[in-house]
């Protein structure tokens, strides 16, 4: 983060941000937000949720500097390594966004062509 910020680089930073470090609440082993981290280097940063029409309102003023998305998830499944990791974690990802419904599944495509579209138009300028 500090040297894309000391060079303007326009980079987007996506955190997901269940609220554990490991299975403890991040309260309890830390004293700082990422978001601030990034505001002390004078990036743009967000803190939003996982909505994704939310979440898609930050991608508008993305890849122009560096900017930080702190996206507070609520994930049914834990991350890979603790607890139910049988399944493949691609496949976690689909049963996630289908039990959403498809009006959920259709804004979660629409929000990745956008950000396959700006990457295309910024290789394009370069």
């Amino acid at each position: 983060m500090g040297w894309a910020s000391t060079k303007n680089l326009p980079i987007l930073f996506i955190i997901e941000d269940n609220n554990l470090s490991i299975l403890t609440e991040k309260k309890v082993r830390r004293n700082w937000e990422i978001h601030d981290v990034a505001m002390a280097f004078n990036m743009k940063a967000h803190n939003t949720t996982d909505d994704p029409i939310e979440f898609g309102t930050y991608l508008q003023e993305s890849f122009s500097t560096p900017m930080l998305l702190n996206v507070n998830t609520h994930r049914k499944y834990w991350h890979s390594g603790a607890g139910c990791d049988d399944e493949n974690i691609f496949d976690r990802y689909e049963t996630e966004m289908s039990s959403l419904g498809p009006e959920a599944v259709k804004i979660d495509r629409h929000y990745k062509e956008k950000v396959d579209e700006i990457w295309r138009k910024q290789l394009e300028t370069q």
